[in-house]
């Protein structure tokens, strides 16, 4: 999906759009699905009737978009504005110049040598989680998404911050996101009711618990500063390097976007993916290894 002026894609009615704003919220993917097989595979919708946006299921669309034309694209409003409200600006939500230097910065973040020495953090969080999901699933059915969910973040986090970080402050951090980014749907699918959300104090609260999140972070950052003792995470590795533009090393506040954006980002990506896979599994056990235990 992407913003755009001009489109000879068929469209979806505004007053259609304004109408399936609820629905938008509960089931968006319902709600896209319903057009595609009205429209194709290509279609423009405008948010609560208002902010418009095409949308594709096209790959070589996508591909198109993404990747051989990509710097003739920009990131929508979405990102930038909507998601930057709560995150800063970082490699998810820049353009240009900016987003260039900082994905060439992080990327040096993912060298082997780095995801190796992090192999036993990541083993000891696979060999609890997996404990914890054994017992569950002896007690009842469960919520597969939300094991992949409490996986994933544990993954991610303690490979950020290393073992020091509590489970406990991960899961603050976890929940934060997730009704966060529950509310920029909100503003994306309903921007008629922005206004509404910052007069009502709904937008501050949400900034209040964004503050009380990027505190945990900061509190890390600082006590690294302070110490003699260098972490074998992902964090230690940001404020080892340096740009190679100019030499500088990142200040603490990129660190704390930065670092709570990767947070976010490989959260999402990857507990979706262990989930469809798990569901797609479940679908075609006859494909499945005699070695998954969940076929």
């Amino acid at each position: 999906m992407f913003t755009s002026r001009i489109t000879n894609a068929p469209h979806v009615p505004r007053a259609h759009a304004f109408a399936d704003s609820k629905a938008m919220i509960r089931n968006p993917i319902a709600v896209f699905e319903k057009y595609r097989a009205q429209l194709g595979h290509t279609f423009t919708f405008h948010f609560g009737g208002a902010k418009r946006a095409i949308v594709t299921t096209n790959s070589q669309f996508i591909e198109h978009v993404l990747k051989t034309n990509h710097q003739n694209y920009h990131k929508s409003d979405i990102q930038v504005k909507r998601m930057g409200e709560f995150q800063g600006q970082g490699l998810l939500n820049s353009h240009d110049e900016h987003w260039l230097r900082q994905r060439r910065f992080l990327q040096r973040g993912f060298k082997r040598s780095y995801l190796t020495a992090l192999m036993p953090i990541m083993q000891q969080v696979m060999d609890e989680s997996m404990q914890h999901f054994d017992a569950a699933t002896k007690r009842g059915s469960v919520d597969v998404y939300q094991q992949m969910v409490n996986l994933t973040l544990r993954l991610v986090g303690k490979s950020l911050f290393g073992n020091s970080m509590k489970d406990t402050e991960l899961q603050q951090l976890g929940s934060t996101i997730t009704a966060i980014q529950g509310f920029i749907v909100r503003q994306i699918v309903q921007p008629y009711k922005i206004p509404w959300f910052r007069f009502s104090g709904k937008s501050n609260h949400y900034q209040q618990m964004r503050i009380a999140a990027d505190n945990i972070v900061r509190r890390y950052i600082e006590k690294r500063r302070s110490s003699n003792d260098s972490g074998n995470d992902l964090l230690q590795v940001y404020m080892d390097m340096r740009y190679k533009d100019d030499d500088s090393a990142m200040t603490d506040e990129q660190l704390l976007i930065e670092s709570l954006q990767l947070l976010v980002a490989g959260n999402e990506t990857s507990s979706n993916a262990l989930s469809w896979t798990l569901y797609l599994l479940s679908q075609h056990p006859k494909k499945c290894s005699r070695k998954w235990i969940m076929c």
